[in-house]
């Protein structure tokens, strides 16, 4: 954890520079070529200055990615922070607004780069495993999760559709009824306010869905609760393994060959509901 004196941040990925338009590796857990390659900016002649003493960003990341690897970061810098004054992007989505009721913090909103006199800032690595075994007690331990956390006879079963997102199957609303059938509730979790969302998983004992940033959730699942994951063989994330092995859950991986728009043998789906409900 540190203090950065006159940084230049960009608020939505949370990247760092320095005034020279210098990128630092350390605000990022993506390779630098890469990060090169799909946001070539350089940070030049910035103008604006925001200078309030200490202050913390809160970044605008797509979900799963904000959650699994910023989320944990911007809690401890809060919770060791109190006072530091919140940086977001004006066009942060509904899930850091959400996310800001929770904590019930006033912000300052940005329009885009600009120049920190002082940023607290945790840096981040490429990791050997995603997410952090750090980052997970980090948020689970945020005082406003843990008073909802921690049921030890959860009950429900959810399945979260992909429909109105990406790398959805075509057959997903088949798939959908084949779980409704075996008493799952059919969830469009990015629908739900944040905290309703956290709630939901915390009392949920068997979560299922098409490979994706949904199951970032899991970290809210109690400890002995299953993961169903329906991954394409040619976009297998190691994102399902590494959190169920960290919260001690169960993890079912339904393969189905193609590409991930492809339509999923339904004898692999009802194969893969009995599995879970079997064990």
């Amino acid at each position: 954890m540190y203090c950065l004196r006159e940084a230049v941040i960009e608020p939505v990925q949370g990247l760092v520079y320095d005034l020279s338009g210098s990128l630092l590796a350390e605000s990022t857990v993506w390779p630098l070529y890469q990060l090169y390659y799909s946001f070539p900016w350089m940070p030049k002649h910035i103008t604006k200055v925001i200078d309030v003493g200490e202050s913390i960003l809160i970044t605008s990341n797509a979900y799963g990615h904000w959650l699994a690897e910023d989320l944990g970061s911007i809690v401890h810098l809060i919770s060791n922070y109190p006072n530091a004054k919140i940086l977001v992007s004006k066009s942060a989505p509904k899930y850091v607004r959400d996310f800001l009721s929770i904590i019930d913090k006033d912000c300052i909103e940005l329009e885009g780069p600009v120049r920190v006199k002082n940023l607290l800032f945790v840096s981040k690595s490429q990791d050997s495993g995603w997410m952090h075994p750090k980052d997970v007690e980090e948020i689970r331990n945020l005082p406003q999760f843990k008073a909802v956390l921690g049921f030890d006879l959860p009950t429900n079963s959810v399945y979260a559709s992909r429909r109105n997102t990406k790398r959805s199957p075509r057959n997903e609303k088949l798939i959908e009824l084949e779980f409704q059938k075996s008493g799952f509730e059919v969830v469009a979790l990015e629908e739900l306010n944040f905290m309703d969302e956290i709630k939901l998983l915390a009392e949920t004992k068997n979560f299922a869905g098409v490979h994706g940033s949904a199951h970032v959730n899991s970290i809210f699942m109690p400890e002995g609760a299953s993961l169903l994951d329906i991954v394409n063989e040619n976009y297998w994330t190691e994102l399902g393994p590494r959190i169920t092995d960290i919260r001690r859950q169960r993890y079912f991986p339904v393969v189905f060959p193609g590409t991930p728009l492809d339509p999923v043998n339904m004898e692999l789906i009802r194969l893969g509901i009995e599995r879970l409900q079997s064990e």
